[in-house]
């Protein structure tokens, strides 16, 4: 029976705790361990954890010493990413990362480095290239059902509200109290699922995932006070010759992620069973082929709602007349896209480490 450890029990780490605990009772693991730094803030994680029998160490020294440990998770901040699983791989133990891998390509490059030394395996947490539809999607485009893949994409909508950016101390930070790179973005951390979907999907075997050849991107801030941004787009090449394109905002909950290939366009939205997409949906960034603006919105003068289209004479909430263009924090798309929107300095736009 494999042996476990966790690093960390707050944010996501629940998720790993809801996993792994149920497969300790089960017999299907021997969960020997969890570092909890301030089990203080987290005491429903400890009687959890006092319950099923699960050791908490105060450090990850600590946990070493006292077992010799397969497998070790570490769903923590980004900036700790390379530190902890270098470690870890000098202990003996495979590793599960949250994604991203790290905060710069020179610290994944180290952690790549010490897991060919090590002979052990490190896995980022990019669980959905694993779900049954992505991997029967999967399938139908390496058999050649749509053809030869001309072009993925990825569009992404998510509403992040003030406690979003009050979860923790490094969302949207460039780099960390210690100076540890973290560059957390939305196309870094939690829209990084779909480029690492559209990437899989591109590539030509069924395991294999598509490389970027070139990039181009637009990068916009929206939120006040936040060091990276939180609107982007990106469009890749991939070494074979298939385009990607990436766009991500922050004002409505969507994501989609269709696949073009010279036979068909297959759509596919999580949690969905109709074909993504709406009429006045984006099917791409503003300068990718075939790509459409959304419908201006307005918001009412009185009830401060948003009207669906700019030709709607009342407030559908509160039936006043008094409608007026949204605010600077939202896109009207009448005009280039993210026009309100602040573009993000070109020092950090040409930073090499992101």
């Amino acid at each position: 029976m494999k042996k476990f450890g966790l690093i960390g029990a707050g944010g996501y780490a629940a998720t790993y705790v809801n996993n792994f605990l149920p497969k300790k009772e089960s017999g299907k693991i021997d969960f020997r361990g969890v570092v909890i730094r301030h089990p203080d803030k987290v005491p429903a994680m400890v009687e959890r954890f006092n319950q099923a029998g699960v050791r908490i160490y105060p450090d990850k020294d600590s946990m070493y010493a006292e077992n010799e440990l397969d497998v070790v998770a570490i769903p923590s901040g980004i900036g700790s990413h390379c530190a902890l699983t270098v470690d870890a791989l000098e202990h003996g133990c495979n590793v599960i990362v949250e994604k991203p891998a790290a905060g710069s390509l020179a610290e994944v490059d180290r952690m790549i480095k010490e897991e060919k030394r090590t002979g052990k395996f490190v896995a980022v947490g990019f669980q959905h290239i694993h779900a049954p539809d992505i991997r029967k999607l999967k399938r139908m485009l390496v058999n050649g059902d749509f053809g030869k893949i001309r072009r993925t994409a990825v569009m992404g909508r998510w509403p992040r509200a003030d406690k979003y950016y009050q979860r923790n101390n490094w969302v949207c930070k460039l780099r960390g109290a210690n100076g540890e790179f973290i560059y957390d973005s939305p196309i870094n951390n939690a829209f990084a699922h779909y480029l690492n979907l559209s990437l899989f999907l591109a590539g030509d075997g069924f395991e294999k995932s598509a490389h970027a050849a070139e990039m181009q991107s637009e990068l916009y801030r929206a939120r006040r006070g936040i060091e990276t941004f939180d609107t982007c787009g990106v469009r890749l090449k991939t070494r074979p010759g298939q385009g990607c394109s990436v766009c991500s905002r922050t004002p409505v909950r969507k994501k989609s992620t269709p696949c073009s290939g010279s036979n068909a366009k297959k759509p596919w939205s999580p949690g969905r069973k109709k074909p993504a997409g709406r009429r006045n949906s984006r099917t791409g960034p503003s300068w990718g082929p075939g790509s459409t603006r959304p419908t201006e919105r307005l918001k009412c003068s009185t009830c401060w709602s948003s009207a669906r289209k700019a030709d709607i004479p009342s407030c559908a909430r509160c039936r006043s007349p008094g409608n007026r263009p949204s605010s600077s924090r939202t896109c009207t798309g009448t005009s280039k896209p993210w026009r309100s929107r602040k573009a993000i300095s070109p020092s950090i736009r040409k930073t090499d480490n992101m």
